[in-house]
C-alpha cells in the first residue's frame, strides 16, 4: 500500500506519470521509459532501482512484485491519456486526435495498458472508466438534449470502440508518431465519424 504522501495526486506538468508523486512516480517515469526503450519483458524491479539510483528494497516498499508495478504503470497510463484528452474539451474529432496520438507516442504503454485492464484490476478499470468519461461527455454534448442519456451512452461507447480499433490498426501499421502524414492518416481512419461529423 502506498505511503500518504505517495497517494494518488495529479502532477502539474503533462508527461509525468498521473496519479503518483514521490519517488512513487519517479518509478512509474522510469519504468514507462523502460518499457518504451525495451518491452515489458525486459522490464525488472531491479533495473528500476538502478535507473532511480535506490535499492532495490526502495521499490518493494511502493511495489509488492513486478505485476504490481505494471497494474500502476497501466493505471497511470489511463491517468495521462485522461488529461491528455482534457485539452480537447467537448469536441468528438480533437478527442479522436488526441486518442490515437497518444496510442503512437507511447505504443508499448498503451498496449500494456490495455492487456493489463484485460486482467480486471479495480484500479485500472476504474483509470480506463476516468479516460472514456471524457469520450461520454462529448457524446452528450453533441446529442443535447434531442436524445435520451441512453442514445448519449450507446454514442460514447461507439467512439470509444471504434478509437481503440484504429489505434491497433495504427499501431499494427507501425505508424511513426513523426510521420508528417500522421495527421491525415488521422483524418482518413476518422472517416466513420460522419456519425457525430455535424456536431465537431
Amino acid at each position: 500500500m502506498l505511503a500518504r504522501a505517495d497517494r494518488p495526486a495529479r502532477p502539474k506538468k503533462p508527461g509525468n506519470c498521473y496519479h503518483f508523486g514521490g519517488l512513487a512516480g519517479a518509478f512509474l517515469q522510469a519504468s514507462a521509459a523502460a518499457v518504451e526503450a525495451h518491452g515489458v519483458s525486459k522490464l525488472s524491479l531491479r533495473s528500476i532501482a538502478r535507473d532511480i539510483g535506490v535499492s532495490v528494497s526502495a521499490v518493494y516498499h511502493h511495489f509488492h512484485d513486478k505485476d504490481d508495478l505494471l497494474k500502476a504503470l497501466a493505471a497511470a497510463g489511463f491517468g495521462e491519456l485522461a488529461a491528455r484528452l482534457d485539452q480537447a474539451g467537448a469536441r468528438p474529432k480533437a478527442l479522436a486526435h488526441l486518442y490515437l496520438r497518444f496510442a503512437v507516442q507511447h505504443p508499448a504503454r498503451y498496449r500494456l495498458m490495455y492487456q493489463v485492464f484485460e486482467g480486471g484490476d479495480p484500479r485500472v478499470r476504474r483509470a480506463e472508466l476516468e479516460a472514456f468519461e471524457r469520450f461520454a461527455g462529448a457524446a452528450k454534448a453533441a446529442i443535447g438534449d434531442r436524445r435520451s442519456s441512453q442514445d448519449a451512452q450507446r454514442l460514447a461507447e461507439a467512439m470509444w470502440a471504434w478509437a481503440r480499433g484504429a489505434a491497433t490498426r495504427l499501431l499494427a501499421a507501425d505508424a511513426d508518431a513523426q510521420a508528417p502524414d500522421l495527421e491525415h492518416r488521422i483524418d482518413e481512419s476518422l472517416a466513420w465519424l460522419g456519425l457525430v461529423e455535424p456536431c465537431l
